[in-house]
């Protein structure tokens, strides 16, 4: 995804918080899911832009993934 980022002049970031747990679940969704995410968000974000993934750990052990991006809403 940086390469695409890269080409289409937008800066991918990411904010994963420490200490994050092993996941139970198909991995291979997971990381369907993420690259779809990231990909319109690069997609529909101008030349300049940026587009971040976090993760954290929640209050009740679950955990939130986020993608946030500057552009096209």
């Amino acid at each position: 995804m940086r390469g695409r980022a890269k080409r289409g002049g937008v800066t991918l970031e990411s904010e994963v918080g420490h200490g994050l747990p092993p996941m139970r679940g198909d991995k291979r969704k997971l990381k369907q899911i993420l690259v779809n995410l990231l990909s319109n968000g690069i997609k529909f974000t101008e030349p300049g832009g940026t587009v971040r993934l976090s993760a954290r750990v929640r209050d009740d052990n679950g955990m939130t993934f986020q993608v946030v991006k500057t552009g096209i809403c």
